[in-house]
């Protein structure tokens, strides 16, 4: 946005196409190679983005974000909540609330205390980044606040439809913690540590928006990404990246491998009227 006039409730903006990094993404010939170009824009997204979150975070008023000026405890609880009530009640997988609330209520502390000091995107994917002119450029940040660092490239990375090859997320978190440490950012050196703990978060807060989009909302286009949504959990399962002391959240993904979870998922989306 360049310029506005609320008197005249005007504003100047720029178009910025209609080409993602998605769509460079799904126009790949093999699914297990990302092409050098298509690479190049990956790379350079996650250049801007450690500058968003480093240089530019700490100079933004966090209290004028909405609906929360920080990605905390609370945020991340609620996060898991919204997988709980709109994924995983929606897919009939039976549990303990009591124990599972106890697990979202460890590993939401544990993420707590990561260094959040920085600017967190919050839908950091590659549907969000456009490609104009031959450059990245970002859009749909509206929900950003105060956060730590893993959420985001967790986002892209992992990002279901996307489906990068482990070897291509290992190349460009390498390439992303490079230039987060020339920027200076403080405790990088812990990113490892609450890494695992926050792919983990996004990928059942997606799940969520999984099932609140696609059944409750009817929306066919986020039914088609639940299947992937949940081949990336069971990998996290079966890799050993779940945090340590979360019995009855593993129990949960133990059982969505179940082929019965996703049929249930889609007869209860035929209910709503899809």
């Amino acid at each position: 946005m360049y310029g506005e006039n609320p008197d005249a409730n005007s504003g100047l903006l720029e178009d910025l196409g209609d080409r993602t990094l998605f769509d460079e993404l799904n126009a790949r010939d093999k699914p297990d190679v990302v092409p050098p170009a298509t690479m190049a824009y990956m790379k350079d997204s996650l250049r801007h983005l450690a500058r968003m979150q480093i240089i530019a975070g700490p100079s933004l008023d966090f209290t004028v974000c909405t609906p929360h000026q920080d990605f905390d405890f609370a945020s991340m609880f609620a996060d898991l909540e919204y997988f709980r009530k709109w994924f995983l009640d929606k897919s009939g997988t039976e549990y303990d609330q009591q124990k599972l609330q106890k697990d979202f209520q460890n590993l939401a502390g544990m993420l707590d205390s990561a260094d959040r000091r920085y600017f967190m995107y919050r839908d950091f994917q590659s549907r969000n980044i456009m490609i104009t002119g031959g450059a990245v450029r970002f859009i749909d940040y509206q929900g950003g606040r105060r956060g730590a660092l893993p959420y985001d490239i967790a986002s892209l990375l992992y990002q279901a439809r996307a489906a990068l090859p482990d070897s291509v997320r290992e190349a460009l978190l390498e390439s992303y913690l490079e230039d987060a440490s020339k920027l200076g950012a403080a405790g990088i050196g812990n990113f490892r540590k609450y890494y695992d703990g926050f792919v983990l978060l996004r990928f059942l807060q997606v799940l969520g928006a999984y099932g609140f989009r696609g059944i409750h909302e009817r929306r066919p286009h986020f039914l088609k990404s639940i299947g992937l949504g949940m081949q990336n959990l069971r990998r996290h399962l079966e890799t050993g990246k779940i945090p340590p002391g979360l019995p009855e959240l593993e129990k949960c993904i133990a059982k969505l491998s179940n082929p019965e979870i996703l049929r249930n998922i889609f007869t209860e989306a035929d209910r709503s009227g899809i």
